[in-house]
């Protein structure tokens, strides 16, 4: 559960019961903050291999993995390969295909 304790000011735990489903994108998220300029978590794959066509970026966006490995192939792009304690960051609009191992999980971070 995210809880703010004072203006600007959140926390959190990343208990298992903190995570929700994320809809259209299939596994499960976990929301630490939501205002009108940033959007910041933790998101996990589905314990199986995924795939997530990623059309086109909505915001920019910056993630650390935390566990597993995921493969970015970015269109027109080199083809990213990232593990714990890799870190990327991608402008609005830019399009990729991801590849998920089980396990995946990561922060991130959307702004913009």
């Amino acid at each position: 559960m995210t809880t703010q304790i004072a203006d600007g000011v959140w926390v959190s735990s990343t208990d298992a019961d903190g995570f929700a489903p994320e809809p259209g994108v299939g596994g499960m998220s976990h929301v630490l903050r939501e205002d009108d300029r940033l959007r910041a978590g933790l998101w996990c794959a589905p314990d199986v291999v995924h795939e997530l066509p990623w059309f086109e970026f909505e915001h920019d966006e910056t993630l650390l993995v935390l566990e597993g490995e995921v493969e970015i192939e970015i269109e027109g792009g080199p083809t990213l390969h990232l593990g714990p304690g890799g870190i990327a960051s991608f402008s609005k609009g830019v399009r990729s295909t991801w590849r998920l191992s089980p396990g995946f999980k990561e922060f991130w971070v959307l702004s913009g």
